[in-house]
Parts: C-alpha cells; sequence; structure tokens
C-alpha cells in the first residue's frame, strides 16, 4: 500500500509538473527544532502554470516543490541523521504593496515525506512516511526570494507513537 501511494503521489507530481510554467527555482534553507536537531534542505520548484485568482490586493497562486533532506543532530551516541525527500504543492497569497523592490506574500503546503530512518536523537517519528505541512511569510523580488517559514512533520496518526517535530526554517529561492 505505501509503495502505491508513493508511485501515484510521484505521479502526480510529475504529471503537474510537466505542465507548470517555465520557470525554475532553486530553494535552500536551513531549519532548527526545539531538540537541538539542524534541517537542511535542497529544494527544486516549478511554478503553477496559472495562478489561481487574482484579488484588488494580491494574487493566490503557488508552485510544485521536490526537495531533498538532510536532518542532523550531532549526538554520535544516539540516531544522530536522517535523510528525506519530499513532494508537496505550496499555495501562495503574493500582495501588490512593494516594499522596495519585495513583494510580501503568505504561503501554506502539505506534501509528502519519505526518510530513510524512523529515529533522530530521542524522537521516535515510527514510520519513514510523513506528512511535510508548512506556512511562512516571504519577500519576492524579480530575482530572488527570501522567507521565513514553519514546518512540521507527522505520519498524520496512521502509526503510533506519532510524536511529530517542528521545524523553523530560513531560506533563499533563487530563480533561473
Amino acid at each position: 500500500m505505501k509503495k502505491q501511494l508513493i508511485i501515484i503521489f510521484i505521479s502526480v507530481f510529475i504529471n503537474n509538473t510537466l505542465y507548470a510554467e517555465n520557470s525554475a527555482f532553486v530553494d535552500l534553507n536551513i531549519g532548527y527544532t526545539k531538540e537541538d536537531i539542524q534541517i537542511y534542505r535542497l529544494g527544486y520548484i516549478k511554478g503553477f502554470k496559472n495562478d489561481i485568482k487574482s484579488y484588488d490586493n494580491g494574487t493566490l497562486t503557488g508552485y510544485y516543490e521536490a526537495s531533498l533532506n538532510y536532518w542532523y543532530n550531532g549526538d554520535k551516541n544516539l540516531h544522530n541523521s536522517i535523510y528525506a525527500i519530499a513532494l508537496s504543492p505550496v499555495f501562495i497569497y503574493l500582495f501588490n504593496n512593494k516594499l522596495k523592490s519585495y513583494n510580501p506574500y503568505v504561503e501554506a503546503g502539505i506534501g509528502a515525506t519519505l526518510l530513510s530512518e524512523t529515529r533522530i536523537k530521542n524522537k521516535n517519528m515510527s514510520s519513514c512516511f510523513q506528512f511535510e505541512d508548512r506556512i511562512g511569510l516571504g519577500l519576492k523580488s524579480d530575482t530572488h526570494t527570501i522567507y521565513f517559514r514553519f514546518m512540521h512533520y507527522s505520519n498524520g496518526g496512521l502509526k503510533e507513537p506519532n510524536p511529530g517535530i517542528n521545524i523553523l526554517s530560513l531560506g533563499v529561492i533563487v530563480y533561473f
């Protein structure tokens, strides 16, 4: 069942990415948890082909992101690292008002993640499959974006225990 869900999710992601606009972005960020776990992410982003809806004060749009993640805690005596791959659609509300050369935005998304291990430090994530939830704030220019993001990983109660893990991160998206 897990393999079927993964294949379906990847197929939907690839299909939607093929029809996304031609712009591609690289997302780099670093995050931390209260458990002193460091998270490094490298993402590949494709914007939605069309905006969802325009309003007087902004535009609802979004992107698809595929990312590689490395979680590290530095404690040699405990489970000290996890590798992960994640796929996620992300919705953005981009405000029209500019702050100098930046447009502010808010974002939210829910995706899927596969972890290489189920344990890190004193956390038992219970399953390799995790949901990746995010909310964030950012400033977008013509060449790059800077953002602050809160991310939550958990298996959604599919398997116990389900402690979840919360991450605060800073990042930059570079357009090419």
